[in-house]
């Protein structure tokens, strides 16, 4: 199960990868949000509990109702995510990647990784 500190750890992350000036090719078309709402819910779908909702992103990333929804519609135009009725409640939803948002989802991850091993993040604090 992903926990609230590896979330919290992905948006350091991606908050490191903003600030650099010149950072490697990169998926320009995802505004950070999007960015950083599509790897916790690709890293949430790989782990042994692959559920996450609007709620514990706004939660977790002390994002609005209302600018989550923005960021979602944006994922889901895109066609990188799908929303889907929570089996166990009715009333949720669940976020889960398409195999398009996997592709972006590697990607990103792949580039975080490379960044991480160049730029260690004490040079961006």
């Amino acid at each position: 199960m992903v926990t609230e500190e590896q979330l919290r750890d992905t948006k350091l992350a991606l908050n490191y990868y903003a600030r650099l000036t010149n950072p490697p090719a990169v998926r320009e078309h995802l505004n950070l949000g999007e960015k950083l709402f599509l790897l916790a819910v690709g890293t949430y779908n790989r782990s042994e509990n692959p559920w996450i909702g609007s709620k514990e992103l706004c939660r977790t990333f002390g994002y609005a109702p209302s600018s989550a929804t923005e960021i979602l519609n944006g994922l889901e135009t895109k066609e990188l995510l799908t929303r889907r009725q929570d089996p166990s409640d009715k009333r949720k939803h669940i976020l889960v990647l398409t195999e398009k948002g996997s592709r972006e989802y590697n990607g990103l991850a792949e580039t975080l990784s490379e960044m991480a091993k160049n730029y260690p993040i004490d040079r961006a604090l």
